[in-house]
C-alpha cells in the first residue's frame, strides 16, 4: 500500500510562531510512518515557505530562525488543482522559465496558531489547491478565531457567553474617555482586555480599575485594529475540553488548567514546565477536572452544540468559565487549531497521539470527499451565445 504524503505545515506570520513549530514537530514525530510519509513544511515569520529538508524536522534548527533556512530553496503551495502540491520557487533556481519541480501532497496537516494560518487565511489557499486538509474549513476557522464574531453567533443561538464590549482602535485614539465610560457603563470590574483575533493569551490583561483598563487597552491595540473587553467572573473556575469529528462528534476528557496568577498567561501555557517546552502539554493541569458530574455533562453538550453551530471539523478546543458553585457556565473561547493538537485531553480517553493524528487525517479525507460531491460549476457555457461586450447576447 502506498503511503499518503502528509505535509505538516507550521510557523507562519504570527506572534505564536514558535508555539506552532512545537505543535508541528510533535505531529511530525508522532505520525504513523507505516501509513504516512510526513513532510515538514516551515513558514518563516515573513511568510516564506520551505519544505522537505532534513534539518526542518529537528527542534534544534529553530533556535536560530535565520540560520534555519539559510541555503534552502523557497517553495510554495500551488492554488492550481492540477498541481496538488508544493512547487519549488523557479526564481530561486535558474530563472522564471526554468523547469518547475513539484512535490505531490495527499493531505495537508496545518499546525499554525494565530494569524495567517489558524484564522482561515491558509485554509482558503488549501481549498483552492484542492488538497484535503486537517481541521476546520475557511469560514469556521475565520469565525472561531474572531472572538467578537464567535461570541455574537453563539449568543444569537442561545449558547452562554460572557458579557463583552468591543470597539475600534481608531475610536479609542479619537476619544478614550468615552470608550472607558462605555466599558464601565456596560461591564463590571474586573475586566479582561483582549485582541479579538489572537491566541496563547498574548495581549490579554486583567483590569481591576479604570487606570488598569486604560493600560490594558494600550497593550492590546498593538495586536489588532479592534479591542474586546469582557466582564470577569469572580473566582471563576476555568475548564477546557476538546472536540473532534465531522459527521460524528466526540468530546474529550475535561481539564482544569492551573494558572500562576489571575490570568492564564503565555508563560503558564508554554514555559511552566521549567525546562524544554512541550507546547500546550507544558501547562499545569488537573485531569479530569474536579467538577460535578452534572456540570461535566452540560459542558459536553454545550461543546457538541458549539462544534455544530460553527460548522467545525477535525479538532477544536473550547475554553469554559464556571461560577464557583458551577450553576452558570459560559463559553469563553474556541480554538480551531489547539496547541499540541490537545493530545493530552484525548489520552485519558484511550486515544494516544499517534492514533489521534491518524484519526484527524482520516477526518480530513472524509470532509474532502463530502465537499467533492457538491456542485461548484455548471457544465454549460453561457458565453457560447455571447455576441459582444456591450451587454447584448
Amino acid at each position: 500500500m502506498n503511503k499518503l504524503k502528509v505535509a505538516i505545515v507550521f510557523g507562519g506570520k504570527s506572534t505564536e510562531h514558535e508555539i506552532s513549530i512545537i505543535t508541528g514537530l510533535q505531529v511530525f514525530n508522532n505520525i504513523d510512518r507505516e501509513k504516512f510519509e510526513p513532510i515538514a513544511v516551515y513558514v518563516t515569520k515573513d511568510g516564506r515557505w520551505f519544505a522537505g529538508e532534513g534539518r526542518l524536522e529537528k527542534v534544534e534548527t529553530y533556535k536560530d530562525l535565520v540560520k534555519a533556512v539559510a541555503g534552502l530553496k523557497n517553495t510554495f503551495l500551488s492554488p492550481d488543482t492540477s498541481v496538488s502540491g508544493l512547487v519549488e520557487d523557479p526564481s530561486s533556481s535558474h530563472g522564471l522559465f526554468s523547469k518547475l519541480k513539484y512535490l505531490k501532497i495527499d493531505v495537508l496537516f496545518p499546525c499554525f496558531h494565530g494569524t495567517y494560518g489558524e484564522d482561515g487565511a491558509a485554509q482558503g489557499l488549501f481549498d483552492l489547491s484542492g488538497i484535503p486538509y486537517v481541521g476546520c474549513g475557511t469560514l469556521a476557522s475565520a469565525v472561531t478565531m474572531d472572538k467578537i464574531l464567535c461570541k455574537a453567533i453563539l449568543d444569537d443561538f442561545g449558547v452562554p457567553v460572557v458579557k463583552g464590549h468591543h470597539f475600534l482602535v481608531q475610536d479609542w485614539e479619537a476619544d478614550k474617555k468615552s470608550i472607558l465610560d462605555n466599558c464601565e457603563e456596560k461591564l463590571k470590574y474586573p475586566m479582561f482586555v483582549k485582541p479579538p483575533s489572537g491566541g496563547s493569551s498574548i495581549g490579554v490583561t486583567r483590569a481591576e480599575n479604570r487606570k488598569g483598563l486604560e493600560e490594558a487597552i494600550e497593550i492590546a491595540k498593538f495586536y489588532d485594529r479592534r479591542i474586546l473587553v469582557e466582564e470577569g467572573v469572580k473566582d471563576a473556575k476555568e475548564v477546557n475540553v476538546s472536540v473532534i469529528g465531522h459527521e460524528e462528534i466526540e468530546v474529550s476528557e475535561v481539564e482544569m488548567p492551573v494558572a500562576s496568577s489571575n490570568v492564564l498567561s503565555y508563560e503558564d501555557k508554554y514555559t511552566s514546565g521549567g525546562g524544554k517546552s512541550s507546547g500546550m502539554a507544558s501547562l499545569k493541569r488537573i485531569i479530569p477536572a474536579p467538577i460535578k458530574a452534572d456540570t461535566k455533562k452540560e459542558i459536553e453538550e454545550i461543546a457538541r452544540q458549539t462544534f455544530r453551530l460553527l460548522d467545525c471539523s477535525g479538532i477544536i478546543r473550547i475554553d469554559f468559565l464556571l461560577t464557583p458553585n458551577e450553576k452558570q457556565i459560559w463559553v469563553n473561547e474556541v480554538n480551531p487549531l489547539p496547541g499540541s493538537i490537545a493530545f493530552y485531553l484525548w489520552e485519558p480517553k484511550g486515544l494516544k497521539i499517534k492514533e489521534l493524528i491518524t484519526k484527524l487525517i482520516n477526518l480530513a479525507l472524509e470532509r474532502h470527499e463530502e465537499r467533492a460531491k457538491l456542485l461548484r460549476t455548471f457544465p454549460t457555457n453561457v458565453l457560447e451565445s455571447f455576441s459582444g461586450s456591450k451587454g447584448k447576447s
